[in-house]
This record gives structure tokens, C-alpha cells and sequence, in this order.
């Protein structure tokens, strides 16, 4: 599942997104048939599902399995330069799928505080008026009991816990 890590593969950052037309040139592959490509390409699946939001989204995603070829060894490079890329410009890796909120017993927005945490790496900037708003109708990132549920239930298995205490000690504190 999550292929496509919640549609975030689907557009790449400018630096991933110019190696990846480097290589396809012409063709009509596109990062997401990649990433769809990539993990049916692994040994151990058999069966792949990706969420769509439209009929094109539909048509990339089974276009590329009609006739499945396997990723070839330059693919696989391809992709291992796409990663550290991609690794390199997030933080945390969070696709705002929000199972974590749905688990969550103090109802902390922990996607919103995420894409937050993500704009101060790289921006270096706070954006406390977010903040406040997203804590308004949710938990502060300090009222998280550790419980745990949310990083049992996480796709992209995040150390939400960590990352909620790193939060709260840059939002929370003068």
C-alpha cells in the first residue's frame, strides 16, 4: 500500500523532477507509474494498491502494470538518486493520511504539526499563527501521552512520539 506515499511521489521536487526527464526523455512514464512500477517490481508483492483521485490518476496507474516490465538495474539508480533527494528535502516524511489522528485519544493534528516542523527545516522560520490555529480544535504536540497508537498505525512507520516532543520543545517554548 501507499505506492505513491499518500500522492506525494506524484510530483517531485525540481532537482528529482529534471533527472527524472532526463532519463524518460519521450516516454510517457511519470513519477507516480514509477513508484507503481517500483514496488510491483518487488520480489515479495503481490499486489499492489494506490489511491486515485481522478480518472487520469486511474489510467497512469494501470497503464504501467497492462503490460508490467519489471524495473531495470538504470531505474533502480534512478530511483535511489530520486530517494536522496527526496530524503534530503523532508524532514518528516508524513503524507497527511491522518490514520494517526484518527487513533489519537488527545486528538493531536499531528499531519499539520508536521508539515510545520517540515517548513522550519527548511525555511528556518516558525509559523506560530499555524500553530495556533491547528491546536484550536486539537491537542498541543506537549499533551501526547505516549500511548503509541499512532506510530502502530503510521504507513510510513514515523517516530511520531520523537517528533511530537521535538515539536513542542520548538513551538512551546520562548
Amino acid at each position: 500500500m501507499e505506492p505513491v506515499k499518500g500522492g506525494t511521489l506524484a510530483k517531485l521536487p525540481d532537482e528529482a523532477m529534471k533527472l527524472f526527464n532526463d532519463f524518460y526523455k519521450d516516454e510517457t512514464v511519470t513519477p507516480a507509474s514509477l513508484a507503481i512500477r517500483y514496488v510491483a517490481s518487488l520480489g515479495e508483492v503481490m499486489m499492489v494498491l494506490s489511491g486515485m483521485s481522478d480518472l487520469s490518476q486511474l489510467k497512469d496507474n494501470t497503464s504501467c502494470m497492462k503490460d508490467f516490465k519489471p524495473l531495470t538495474k538504470e531505474e533502480y539508480e534512478l530511483v535511489d538518486k530520486i530517494t536522496a533527494i527526496l530524503k534530503s528535502t523532508i524532514k518528516v516524511p508524513c503524507t497527511s493520511c491522518r490514520y494517526c489522528l484518527e487513533v489519537c485519544p488527545m486528538n493531536i493534528n499531528m499531519p499539520g504539526y508536521f508539515g510545520l516542523l517540515n517548513l522550519y527545516a527548511v525555511t528556518g522560520k516558525k509559523t506560530g499563527m499555524y500553530y495556533g490555529r491547528y491546536s484550536m480544535n486539537h491537542g498541543k504536540a506537549s499533551d501526547c501521552l505516549k500511548c503509541g497508537q499512532c506510530e502502530g498505525i503510521c504507513p510510513q512507520h514515523i517516530q511520531i512520539r520523537d517528533l511530537l516532543e521535538e515539536f513542542a520543545a520548538l513551538y512551546e517554548t520562548n
